[in-house]
């Protein structure tokens, strides 16, 4: 086995998790499935555990950003200067 592979397995539960933050809230991903950041200077310094996000951990927290509205919008007022 690799000497990262080893670091990887040895430091899992020592690595700080990170969540989700969406509208105003750190929540979990829905999947419950998280990736691990490798710091590239140092192969075997996982920087965290950050979660494998998908369309279900955005739609149902999609209304805080329709109270922004939509900027896309047909009747979307562009800026003025």
């Amino acid at each position: 086995m690799a000497k990262a592979e080893k670091a990887k397995k040895s430091n899992k539960d020592k690595t700080e998790k990170y969540y989700n933050y969406i509208g105003g809230e750190w929540t979990k991903s829905a999947s419950g499935e998280y990736f691990e950041n490798i710091n590239p200077a140092d192969t075997s310094d996982v920087v965290g555990r950050f979660p494998l996000s998908n369309e279900e951990d955005v739609n149902p927290r999609g209304r805080s950003g329709k109270k922004c509205g939509d900027p896309l919008a047909p009747n979307a007022r562009a800026e003025t200067r």
